[in-house]
């Protein structure tokens, strides 16, 4: 993703989030926001400073890992049925760090409320893998894959304990290189428990998310 200001772009986003890329602040303040998520990026800083002078709050902010796939013929990941929609609902909100996605799923240029009838239609199009252990479903990741097969990207990835959050991690990767994945992202909130998870993992926390949301409501 690029970050830059060009006059006239169209005002690209979706749903209750409003994604700002190559966008007109006018544009972008005629849809009358009241919050701003953002991430790092010189960019992001002025979008930031201007929300601000605006009176916009600011509500979270989110890093990308990455990583390249390895070969792999197997995973310990499986795809989630329709069945599971509940239990995964219920690790997601268990998690004391759930209250960081504020709800939300990352989908490209939308931000979308993560409900159960959006978790369905992940689940249906194959982009929700789970992990079992012997306590039943103890872990979780959501995936967008590109056209063109190169880019994976997850989110909403969780686990039981840390333990598993790791294992995780690492059967993403095998996971991404089965559906013939090259370049592989994980969305995150910032937060520095997540840098200490991915240790060991063979993710990389440096790719700052260039890309800033604007919300004209809580959900």
């Amino acid at each position: 993703m690029a970050g830059g200001a060009q006059g006239g772009s169209p005002f690209r986003g979706h749903g209750i989030g409003r994604a700002i890329q190559d966008f007109t602040w006018v544009k972008a303040l005629s849809f009358k926001p009241k919050f701003i998520r953002y991430a790092t990026g010189s960019y992001n800083k002025i979008s930031i400073h201007l929300g601000r002078s605006k009176g916009m709050k600011i509500i979270n902010t989110y890093d990308e890992m990455w990583c390249k796939a390895p070969r792999a013929d197997e995973t310990k990941l499986v795809p989630a049925r329709p069945s599971d929609a509940g239990e995964i609902m219920a690790l997601l909100k268990r998690d004391s760090r759930y209250k960081l996605w504020k709800g939300f799923y990352l989908e490209g240029w939308k931000a979308l409320t993560l409900d159960e009838s959006l978790l369905q239609r992940l689940i249906k199009e194959k982009r929700v893998y789970v992990y079992f252990d012997r306590q039943g479903l103890s872990g979780v990741t959501m995936l967008i894959q590109s056209k063109d097969k190169k880019y994976v990207t997850f989110g909403n990835t969780i686990g039981r304990d840390i333990k598993t959050l790791q294992l995780v991690l690492k059967e993403a990767r095998k996971l991404a290189g089965m559906l013939e994945g090259q370049k592989l992202e994980m969305v995150f909130p910032r937060n520095p428990w997540y840098k200490k998870v991915i240790k060991g993992t063979r993710w990389r926390h440096d790719l700052p998310i260039w890309m800033v949301l604007l919300e004209w409501r809580r959900r």
